[in-house]
């Protein structure tokens, strides 16, 4: 990511397993989220909405222990593993070879060239 600002980065404070202060590049996602994040954000919303006027009765306010218990992963995927990603693009760059290659074969039967048939 090409930082062409000061907005562009944030002041990090970590307290575990040492404290720490670091600054760092904002997450590309902060300012476009993915459509998961943003269906996870209206749940999240929607849940803690139905708390409004409940009154505390344990140690996490009503909308914190709604979201507990309704809250539910939206959409995560499951990261691949390396090979298995070199696979799919083998495969993918094998695949459009031959796409292509099917395209010219196509466009030389066409034109009267050397596979022209009669």
């Amino acid at each position: 990511m090409r930082i062409r600002s000061l907005t562009d980065l944030q002041i990090v404070r970590r307290e575990k397993p040492v404290p720490k202060v670091y600054i760092r590049a904002v997450p590309r996602t902060a300012f476009t989220p993915t459509e998961n994040q943003i269906k996870a954000r209206i749940l999240f919303a929607e849940i803690a909405k139905k708390a409004k006027g409940m009154k505390m009765t344990e140690d996490l306010p009503p909308a914190a222990k709604l979201i507990e218990r309704e809250m539910k992963p939206v959409g995560r995927r499951k990261k691949k593993a390396i090979w298995e990603e070199r696979l799919e693009t083998a495969a993918r760059i094998r695949l459009e070879t031959i796409i292509k290659a099917a395209k010219l074969l196509r466009l030389l039967k066409g034109k009267r060239g050397i596979l022209a048939t009669k």
